[in-house]
């Protein structure tokens, strides 16, 4: 290690010499020929000095956008980069973020998820001046990083977000609301029917003589419980008995209002006594009682409601039957949707 000092140097090293005196007090005033002696005598236990760590950057984002309100008065030089988060909640649309007004040159970019580079990034508007902006029209649920990069020197910009908040619905304060969405929803099957067993699924319209059978499409969402999928009439339809659907017991908070969608089609009527479709209720694990009762006629299929009151403390069985008896040639098909408790 090598030191040189001019002799104007003034510097007053006390590490050097302190033997060094004026006027009898001790200066530790030095030569260039002794700060050059002892930087090389130290350089090697100065050397064996670990130095401490650099700290990382800070992490880019952490300034925090908030909607509609403007960051204003940024300024940079070139190669300036500030760095900005904003979170997006789900259901909001139109998210715009935009740079405007002052001077110089600064560049707006954009990304999801992680923070954009000058390589990488979702929006880059790459134009001359301040005035940028970067559109999404179906923003992702999360945060969106912002980076405005000074291309030159900048001063003045304004820097704002926008989104379009999305419409939350208000919980539901209904003690039961099942449309068969995810499944059977608790609803077990029986009886003695050959074929025709109720199911989840999306119903297909069947039409045969000019009378419809079956339904197309579900009342409320994309399914509903009802007789098997048929793809023409005659195929899986009722046969050979009665076909059962049972629900679980359903408890009443309060005095509620109670409605139940079903369908039933029928193409053949007079010819047996026994075909037929019955919509029940179990109130209080009582016997069942009939909500709707349809007997041996023509019947077309049509989403059809049904409703009723219960009381506050009440718990609540359903229970449908749909039957093809002994005669031939009968096509029969029943369906339901959509249940719903909702206090008054």
């Amino acid at each position: 290690m090598a030191y040189n000092c001019s002799p104007s140097c003034t510097r007053i090293n006390w590490w050097s010499n302190p033997n060094k005196t004026r006027n009898g007090a001790a200066m530790g005033t030095t030569t260039r020929h002794d700060n050059a002696r002892v930087l090389n005598l130290t350089a090697a236990t100065m050397a064996g000095f670990k130095g401490g760590t650099t700290p990382p950057p800070p992490p880019p984002g952490g300034n925090e956008l908030e909607n509609g309100v403007a960051v204003n008065n940024l300024s940079g030089s070139q190669g300036t980069q500030l760095n900005y988060t904003m979170d997006i909640p789900t259901g909001a649309s139109n998210l715009s973020f935009q740079t405007s007004g002052g001077s110089g040159d600064a560049d707006l970019y954009v990304k999801f998820g992680s923070a954009p580079t000058t390589s990488s990034y979702d929006c880059r508007p790459w134009r001359n001046g301040n005035n940028e902006t970067c559109d999404f029209a179906s923003p992702q649920t999360g945060t969106y990083y912002v980076m405005i990069n000074g291309y030159s020197s900048f001063s003045g910009v304004s820097l704002v977000g926008n989104y379009t908040e999305g419409s939350t619905p208000p919980p539901s304060s209904c003690d039961v609301e099942e449309s068969f969405e995810s499944g059977m929803g608790g609803w077990t099957t029986g009886g003695s029917c050959s074929t025709g067993t109720f199911i989840s699924g999306s119903p297909t319209e069947v039409v045969n003589s000019g009378v419809t059978t079956q339904v197309g499409g579900a009342q409320d969402g994309s399914n509903a419980l009802y007789t098997q999928p048929n793809s023409s009439a005659g195929r899986d339809d009722v046969d050979g008995g009665e076909c059962t659907t049972t629900s679980p017991i359903y408890n009443v908070s309060a005095n509620s209002n109670v409605s139940l969608h079903y369908f039933h089609g029928q193409r053949d009527a007079g010819d047996d006594a026994g075909d037929g479709f019955n919509l029940e209720v179990s109130v209080n694990g009582g016997s069942y009682s009939s909500l709707v009762s349809i007997g041996d006629v023509q019947s077309n299929a049509a989403w059809t409601q049904e409703s009723f009151t219960a009381n506050a403390g009440d718990t609540l069985q359903f229970r449908v039957r749909v039957a093809d008896a002994s005669g031939g040639g009968d096509l029969i098909e029943a369906g339901i949707d959509n249940l719903q408790v909702c206090p008054q």
